[in-house]
């Protein structure tokens, strides 16, 4: 059994970390078995049991604690004024591949004329 200091760590600060607003699944969990496996029926008869009686809630309730009020790090989402830098470099590292590359087919192509001649 995973207890929640271990699974945390003992050295992280509540504030280091934040849980997701959103949900990105509709049903909390499942199982990869065999097609026609009898432990499919066996899976999903214990995981509806677990919903249908509380459990799955019960432990969400454990393990999905709220977090204490933390002070504003300052940190927030950055703009695309503050990207332009990046975004120049990306086009520069683009430009420069794209000189090379082209100086690379004039050379190959100066050689092969070269060996044409001879």
């Amino acid at each position: 059994m995973i207890i929640e200091s271990e699974f945390y760590g003992h050295d992280i600060d509540p504030c280091d970390y934040s849980m997701l607003p959103k949900r990105f699944f509709t049903f909390p969990a499942g199982f990869a078995v065999k097609k026609g496996s009898p432990l499919a029926t066996l899976f999903n008869r214990a995981l509806l049991t677990t919903i249908n009686t509380g459990v799955l809630r019960r432990i969400k309730r454990r393990w999905e604690k709220r977090k204490p009020d933390c002070l504003d790090s300052g940190v927030s989402a950055m703009t695309v004024k503050q990207m332009t830098s990046a975004f120049l470099l990306l086009a520069l590292g683009l430009g420069l591949a794209a000189f090379i590359a082209g100086c690379e087919k004039l050379w190959k192509k100066k050689r092969e004329r070269r060996r044409t001649l001879f």
